[in-house]
């Protein structure tokens, strides 16, 4: 299967063209881009707190009083575009799911359920009259710390009640094969310590949500598919009070997604563990996807030395992913004239190779250590790395791989070190390992000093370390691999990947 979601947020459309583009011929190219390409289904995102169109039911980002004051050019580009296409008396949306029928691709809304952008702005033109005006319906009413604090508590029924509105107004306004709710902008949506409670609230959410996609389906003459978009890991989000293990075998969706939030990719979903919770007799009717993200993080440091995924890494979170048993990769936020993350050249091999396993293993991948980034409060975030290249302990590591090579080709550790001092990186003596067999003395990676030159030398990293990997110590899934510290200075591990070179 080769059916590839692409959701794409509120903003990206409108800020990455000109005003020239605003016409229905520029909305078309937007999806024409697409046909022929793995992309089946494009997911297009109207809301944060409020809408890119004239809602009737909500506000629109350009009737806030604030929006006539934005100075800021990339803001103010936003604005005067979605008004723009307003003035001219053009939907988007509609323009573009129409735009996808035609094609072929199969038309999303995905809605932000309780977005918080700009929350720690309490004046900021993007925010509700709703939220402006109900403080109390916040998580932590009273808190002077943004971001999630001041997001809306979903156990108040009018909360509730403001988000069907939109979702009763979108059921009737768009021609679409689904609405999927993204809990995951945000996942924190209840009060501390409630969430267990709120789950259930949600549950019965949902469930009205299904009884009316239901119904305004059978009006259509047609299904409409609901999905839902919840955290990487299963108990973690029945932690947050977002089921979805639950919400698949109550049959209140057809499509379920856990995914990392924003600050990391995810490479170690675990889409067999959600197959096995959810069951045969549900995974039936309910389509599995895995979530990706853009960022790479392995630990929280300052989000300004965060990689961002290329093609290969992009290969390597989607082989895991559908070897585990996903049905579906979907790509989250993955926009196209992105250049500052990745190339147009990689962004057209994602949206060509990502979906279906025949297109990804024949092509070089990266697996990579990194974290689950949405936990429940009081639930560590739990990261691998960095770690201590001291002692005689050594440091493990899992990277599931999917398939191991069976064709030949060629695997690379590359290890990215961080000394406290400033020593010369042959003096460090490091020995790896890979299901116990050896994998020799690192060398410096052949490859160290193209990332130095364009200054993407991961997680703050002052050189790599590389370990031709023999291909016949790798297995099918899981692998691990150890450092072990031989001499020289210490140091601190930061980085863990592996390179598969077909």
């Amino acid at each position: 299967m080769n059916e590839l979601m692409l959701d794409i947020d509120c903003s990206h459309i409108f800020l990455s063209r000109s005003r020239e583009e605003m016409t229905i011929e520029g909305l078309h190219a937007v999806v024409d881009q697409y046909v022929g390409t793995q992309v089946k289904h494009l997911m297009l995102n109207p809301n944060s707190m409020r809408t890119c169109y004239a809602s009737k039911v909500w506000e629109a980002f350009w009737e806030s009083p604030n929006a006539k004051e934005e100075k800021n050019e990339i803001q103010r580009r936003f604005l005067d575009h979605i008004y723009l296409l307003h003035e001219r008396g053009i939907d988007p949306y509609q323009v573009m799911f129409k735009r996808c029928r035609e094609k072929g691709i199969h038309p999303w809304l995905s809605v932000r359920t309780n977005d918080a952008h700009y929350t720690d702005i309490p004046d900021h033109w993007a925010l509700s009259t709703f939220w402006r005006e109900n403080p109390q319906f916040r998580r932590i009413p009273g808190s002077t710390r943004g971001y999630h604090d001041p997001q809306l508590d979903f156990a108040h029924p009018e909360v509730r009640e403001h988000l069907m509105k939109l979702l009763d107004e979108m059921l009737e306004r768009y021609d679409v094969d689904g609405i999927s709710l993204d809990w995951m902008r945000e996942p924190l949506a209840f009060r501390p310590g409630h969430e267990i409670a709120g789950g259930k609230l949600l549950t019965q959410f949902m469930a009205e949500f299904r009884d009316k996609a239901n119904r305004a389906g059978q009006k259509r003459g047609c299904k409409i598919l609901v999905g839902a978009r919840v955290p990487a890991r299963p108990e973690h989000a029945r932690g947050l009070g977002l089921d979805g293990v639950a919400w698949a075998k109550e049959g209140l969706v057809d499509l379920l997604a856990p995914s990392p939030r924003w600050a990391t990719a995810d490479f170690d979903i675990p889409m067999e563990l959600w197959r096995e919770l959810i069951g045969p007799e549900a995974l039936s009717r309910v389509t599995l996807a895995g979530g990706t993200e853009v960022l790479l993080g392995a630990w929280a440091f300052p989000s300004a030395k965060r990689s961002s995924c290329d093609a290969a890494a992009v290969r390597g979170q989607a082989t895991g992913i559908l070897h585990r048993g996903a049905d579906r990769v979907l790509m989250f936020n993955y926009f196209d004239r992105l250049t500052p993350h990745y190339s147009d050249e990689d962004y057209s091999q994602m949206i060509r190779q990502a979906g279906d396993l025949r297109t990804l293993l024949d092509k070089p991948r990266r697996h990579i250590v990194t974290y689950c980034d949405t936990t429940p409060p009081g639930v560590p975030i739990a990261y691998m790395l960095p770690v201590e290249m001291v002692g005689t302990d050594p440091a493990q590591f899992r990277l599931y791989i999917g398939p191991k090579p069976t064709t030949g080709g060629k695997a690379t550790l590359l290890v990215g070190l961080l000394s406290e001092t400033s020593v010369q990186h042959h003096r460090i003596q490091i020995e790896a390992r890979c299901n116990s067999d050896p994998c020799g003395v690192g060398q410096a990676a052949s490859d160290a000093m193209e990332f130095i030159k364009d200054q993407k030398l991961p997680s703050g990293a002052q050189f790599m370390l590389g370990f031709d990997v023999p291909l016949e110590h790798l297995q099918d899934g899981y692998n691990l691999f150890e450092l072990l510290y031989v001499g020289g200075p210490s140091s601190r591990a930061v980085w863990v990947e592996l390179r598969i070179d077909p």
